[in-house]
């Protein structure tokens, strides 16, 4: 059947099928690693851990400013309290959102805001009343000391920190389970990438030694036919 192809018909079919194996794993390999990149687990984990570090910060931040605010008694410490307190929910929202699938991260999330809205937050406004109580007389600063001493707000930010410390360490662990599956569709990648590398320069001599035989011999053998019949030999026959 290739031998009754025309020349054209078979040069485009040898280039034509190394073009198609180049193509296809071009594309192969283009297709895999744009589905890497589009992939919201690829980023899931580090978002996660800005999140809540963030989230930290914000808590440690309060805790801090309140107390100084107790000792001191300066209101100008108060004024960034809001836009902290925004940031936590933001953030918190954020992380809960991106571990949606997570019933276990969820629990965590949930007592954590818990701890947050029924324990921190009041020891808050508890230490920022104390503090007001003293500056109108109506409380010495025994009792202000005394509350800053117990505590009581170092414990509440160690719970939190815990809590968001352990939804950081489930995403860490997801996402390993998720580079090891993502290692795994790297390898076969290379693996195809490699098999056509070899395959491809093999294939090429082979379509050229095939070029050569059903191209190259049958051009030679008409040459060869025309100079006899050119000679005067009539006897030579045409296949």
């Amino acid at each position: 059947m290739l031998q009754n192809l025309t020349i054209s018909r078979k040069l485009q079919l040898g280039f034509g099928v190394l073009v198609a194996l180049l193509a296809t794993t071009i594309w192969g390999a283009y297709g895999f690693f744009l589905m890497l990149v589009t992939n919201q687990d690829y980023y899931r984990s580090r978002d996660v851990q800005i999140a809540s570090l963030t989230t930290g910060i914000h808590l440690v931040k309060m805790e801090n400013r309140v107390m100084e605010f107790a000792l001191t008694g300066n209101e100008s410490l108060l004024e960034p309290l809001p836009q902290w307190k925004a940031a936590v929910l933001e953030n918190h929202a954020r992380v809960g959102r991106l571990t949606a699938n997570s019933p276990q991260v969820e629990q965590l999330l949930r007592q954590l805001m818990e701890q947050y809205q029924q324990q921190f937050l009041p020891h808050i406004e508890n230490q920022v009343r104390l503090r007001r109580d003293l500056d109108a007389g109506r409380v010495p600063m025994e009792h202000v000391a005394d509350y800053v001493k117990s505590g009581k707000g170092r414990k509440s930010l160690e719970l939190m920190q815990n809590m968001a410390a352990a939804v950081v360490q489930h995403e860490v662990e997801r996402n390993q389970r998720n580079t090891e599956v993502t290692d795994a569709q790297v390898s076969s990648v290379q693996r195809m990438l490699l098999g056509g590398g070899i395959v491809g320069p093999l294939l090429a001599v082979l379509l050229a030694w095939w070029l050569a035989r059903s191209i190259t011999q049958p051009l030679a053998e008409a040459v060869g036919l025309t100079g006899r019949l050119a000679s005067g030999d009539l006897t030579a026959s045409i296949e």
